[in-house]
């Protein structure tokens, strides 16, 4: 008579089990992936934001020059330009591109970051840096939101301070940095 030998392994029902609940932990960790995508796209927009309002204001310092921001809520864009006037003086600060003026970044929002308010002063839509780094003209913001109503704005002080805001309805503002 012949023994049986103890063998030890996997068997295919204990390999098609571990798959099994290896694919279902992978589709419920997908699944709370794609619920926080909007909020992470729109603090990466923030993020970006900030960032370019800072290169935009070093080098307004940096050049001696006057750079404008503008916003485009429509488009849901910003541009970034040296407001020079493009070798004519006379265009130099009219808050316009005139031709000839360098751009310094253009950047259109990812489509579910939605740019939805832009305001300094009395100029809607943009605002700009003097070459001491300073507002040239009133404080003010932009304001973002998500496509699930998550709201986060990037505000500039008069002095040229940049600060990251958040609110729960889009009219109440805290700073959060």
């Amino acid at each position: 008579m012949s023994t049986l030998q103890n063998i030890s392994g996997l068997t295919l029902l204990e390999l098609m089990v571990v798959t099994a609940i290896l694919a279902m932990g992978t589709v419920v960790a997908a699944w709370g992936m794609n619920s926080l995508l909007p909020e992470l796209r729109l603090k990466a927009a923030v993020s970006d934001l900030k960032s370019d309002m800072h290169d935009a204001r070093l080098i307004a310092i940096r050049q001696n020059t006057f750079i404008v921001s503008e916003f485009n809520t429509v488009n849901n864009s910003y541009t970034v330009y040296i407001d020079d006037g493009g070798g004519d003086s006379s265009k130099a600060h009219n808050y316009l591109q005139d031709a000839g003026e360098t751009t310094v970044k253009s950047v259109r929002m990812h489509p579910q970051v939605n740019l939805f308010k832009a305001k300094f002063g009395s100029v809607a839509g943009k605002f700009a840096f003097n070459n001491r780094g300073t507002l040239d003209g009133l404080a003010g913001g932009v304001y973002l939101k998500s496509m699930v109503n998550t709201y986060r704005g990037v505000a500039v002080s008069r002095i040229g301070k940049i600060t990251v805001k958040v609110s729960a309805d889009g009219h109440a503002w805290h700073r959060i940095d």
